[in-house]
């Protein structure tokens, strides 16, 4: 009994990417998920360094925000002219 192996499986993968039109690279679907979850990861660490640093938002109670957010989001729709 002999196995015989596909033809696609014996080739060597190209040096060089794949263009798919208009410079645009055609990258692998798990280099893609790899870039994905790198991103999350690094946007997630960025946010919790940022949110650990003790600031002027930080320091306020959350009622006063969403009270001084209201009172901003009337005045700018009252508001008719950039000059004022």
């Amino acid at each position: 009994m002999t196995f015989k192996t596909a033809l696609f499986l014996l080739e060597k993968p190209p040096d060089r990417p794949r263009f798919v039109g208009r410079d645009r690279l055609k990258t692998p679907l798990i280099d893609k998920g790899i870039h994905h979850i790198a991103k999350v990861i690094r946007t997630a660490y960025v946010q919790w360094e940022t949110a650990s640093q003790h600031g002027f938002f930080q320091g306020l109670d959350a009622r006063v925000k969403v009270l001084a957010t209201i009172s901003f989001i009337v005045i700018v729709s009252l508001k008719r002219d950039v000059t004022s």
